[in-house]
């Protein structure tokens, strides 16, 4: 899964400027936001913590646009 997330982000990421990139990672870093407190909701109504499950994969998530972010700023001579 991490791979496919992290392929993704290549191709979405490969041919755009510094503020689409900007953008791109805000787009990105709020949907995986977003589905972090509907898993957070739902493990609650359930009453089980599912959200620990999901844990790695957003901090990779969030790891990986920032890096994204952070390439092409340095890219374009920022």
């Amino acid at each position: 899964m991490a791979e496919v997330i992290e392929e993704t982000l290549i191709v979405i990421l490969a041919n755009i400027t510094t503020k689409e990139a900007v953008v791109t990672t805000i787009i990105i870093t709020t949907i995986i936001t977003i589905i972090k407190v509907i898993i957070t909701i739902l493990a609650q109504a359930f009453n089980k913590p599912k959200e620990v499950k999901f844990k790695k994969l957003f901090n990779l998530g969030y790891d990986v646009a920032s890096y994204y972010a952070l390439y092409f700023h340095f890219l374009n001579g920022a």
